[in-house]
């Protein structure tokens, strides 16, 4: 019989930035939200994203001290929980479990998944003497990240 908690993936998107020149070079958060939006536009569903239960990112080598809380007011999504992973090479499957574990048990309904790298145009930037970093920290830095067990933050 067929569990109606079951997980599925109803949207996804992927932003490649390769870049000729820094004026091109986009931040981890933007390139985040356009793959977040074309993650919705691939599900058919408009205005879903403001539905948006929890928003979990993998961390990667960027200085945002929460960026699930910038991307939940990104998206109209502001009572969302944020959440994010530890730094490892484990950390997207981590995620991916422990969403598929709080849908089918603790009943999440609606979750967006989030990670981005721009380390080639970071160098770039840096080598330049620019900043590659728009994006300022958000009011509220408080992020859950997970160990052995889930945390949650209001």
């Amino acid at each position: 019989m067929f569990n109606p908690r079951t997980p599925v993936l109803v949207g996804v998107g992927q932003v490649l930035n390769r870049l000729e020149t820094l004026a091109e070079a986009k931040e981890p958060l933007e390139m985040m939200m356009d793959a977040i939006l074309m993650a919705e536009k691939d599900t058919g569903v408009d205005q879903l994203l403001a539905q948006t239960q929890s928003v979990r990112v993998v961390r990667g080598m960027w200085g945002y001290k929460n960026p699930a809380k910038l991307l939940a007011d990104r998206i109209g999504a502001s009572g969302a929980e944020s959440v994010g992973t530890l730094i490892g090479g484990n950390q997207n499957q981590v995620v991916i479990n422990e969403t598929a574990s709080a849908i089918l048990n603790n009943g999440l309904d609606l979750a967006v998944i989030r990670g981005a790298e721009n380390g080639k145009s970071a160098g770039k930037a840096r080598k330049a003497g620019m900043l590659s970093g728009k994006t300022p920290p958000p009011r509220v830095p408080t992020i859950a990240y997970w160990r052995r067990t889930t945390a949650r933050t209001p």
